[in-house]
């Protein structure tokens, strides 16, 4: 079996982005996407810094895999963080070959409620756990998909990343079978919110000595080097045969790219 997970920037890098998407979808069971846009538009109006119709765009690059879209904004360039006058759905996607038959689950909201308002205009958007249950030879896999807090920048623990961290933990622990948890997590390595994480299930960024899931484009627009966001956590009963994050400019994240059988 084969994970990709992927921030793709809202689909800015286009082409270079769909050609390694459709190269992979071959032996790809399973791509989890954060950063994608969804609308009605088949046009980016002008201005908007993503592709607005980014998932109907993958529906039809990946014709083998079936697409779960969550929504976690509405109306909103979540890349320059201002509301926009068009409908457009922000959110994360999962895909999963359609041989698979894979079963939506509930999706559970993390970020939203946590105290404070959420401002879809500034630094708090709220985040969403996405779910979807697969067998595998008889055997019941849990597929986390996560796109984490985005502010302050520094990626560092706040109050709401470690209560992120906590509730992640606390609403896979319920759920039945073996699991795989990944995403952007918006966090630096040696986070005690990361720990939280890795409490509960294998951190395969540290377990394959990964140096940093981002690269030159990101490091350019933020005008610093950080070298993490992305992480990949999976259970006891989840076997990575191979765990690998390549070095390429197909968005200003890196590929995470997971080998595994269920044991």
């Amino acid at each position: 079996m084969k994970l990709i997970s992927l921030n793709l920037w809202g689909g800015y890098q286009g082409q270079v982005l769909f050609d390694f998407l459709k190269e992979q979808s071959a032996d790809t069971d399973i791509f989890c996407f954060q950063e994608v846009f969804r609308s009605s538009f088949k046009q980016s109006p002008e201005g908007f810094s993503g592709r607005a119709n980014l998932f109907s765009e993958l529906c039809e690059l990946l014709p083998d895999h079936e697409g779960h879209f969550e929504k976690t904004s509405q109306n909103h360039d979540n890349l320059k963080l201002k509301m926009v006058d068009f409908p457009v759905d922000g959110g994360q996607a999962i895909f999963v070959k359609k041989v698979l038959k894979a079963a939506a689950q509930n999706t559970v909201k993390i970020y939203e409620g946590m105290g404070r308002p959420v401002d879809p205009t500034k630094e708090n958007l709220p985040t969403s756990l996405q779910n979807v249950e697969i067998k595998i030879n008889g055997k019941l896999l849990q597929v986390y998909n996560y796109h984490g807090i985005t502010f302050p920048g520094n990626k560092l623990d706040t109050p709401e990343r470690l209560e992120q961290s906590s509730k992640i933990v606390k609403a896979i622990s319920v759920a039945e079978g073996e699991k795989i948890l990944c995403g952007d997590f918006n966090l630096t390595i040696n986070t005690e919110s990361v720990n939280i994480l890795a409490s509960a299930m294998k951190d395969l960024i540290k377990e394959f000595y990964i140096k940093n899931t981002r690269n030159e484009i990101s490091w350019k627009i933020y005008n610093n080097k950080q070298n993490f966001a992305d992480f990949t956590f999976v259970s006891l009963g989840v076997k990575a045969k191979n765990f690998e994050v390549p070095y390429t400019l197909i968005s200003d994240h890196l590929p995470m790219i997971l080998e595994f059988d269920i044991i």
